[in-house]
């Protein structure tokens, strides 16, 4: 288990930098004109939101290949149905509110939070049967 938190951390770390340095290489070729133009300022909250989902969706990919693994056919099918559940009640709370490009990325961010931490859960609670 303290494996798993250990690369899930290191993961992180990684990928954060990475953001960090693909949107400060965006920043400066938006500014010596080399790609085409982008408002930061008014872009702001998409490209924050879309660099998170980036983030997370890397953490999905380490989770989903734990529990792929690891996983016995049962936790993963109710991992898909937990999923599922929170997809569904994610959509249903925010339907209203889909009005803008923010608001979507950011329900697409509540989707994949929600999926990660379903993902997690349930890889952990494996990885604590296969210990028993």
């Amino acid at each position: 288990m303290p494996i798993l938190k250990r690369k899930l951390r290191n993961i992180n770390v990684l990928s954060v930098i990475i953001a960090i340095a693909i949107y400060g290489a965006a920043y400066v070729l938006n500014d010596l004109e080399v790609i085409p133009a982008i408002d930061f300022a008014s872009s702001g909250s998409v490209i924050l939101i879309l660099m998170a989902l980036g983030v997370l969706r890397i953490n999905y990919s380490m989770l989903s290949s734990v529990l792929g693994a690891t996983g016995s056919i049962k936790i993963i099918r109710n991992a898909n149905i937990q999923s599922l559940v929170f997809i569904l009640l994610i959509f249903a709370a925010g339907s209203n509110y889909l009005i803008s490009v923010e608001a979507v990325a950011f329900c697409i961010l509540l989707v994949w939070i929600s999926r990660i931490l379903v993902w997690y859960f349930n890889a952990v609670k494996q990885l604590k049967i296969d210990t028993i």
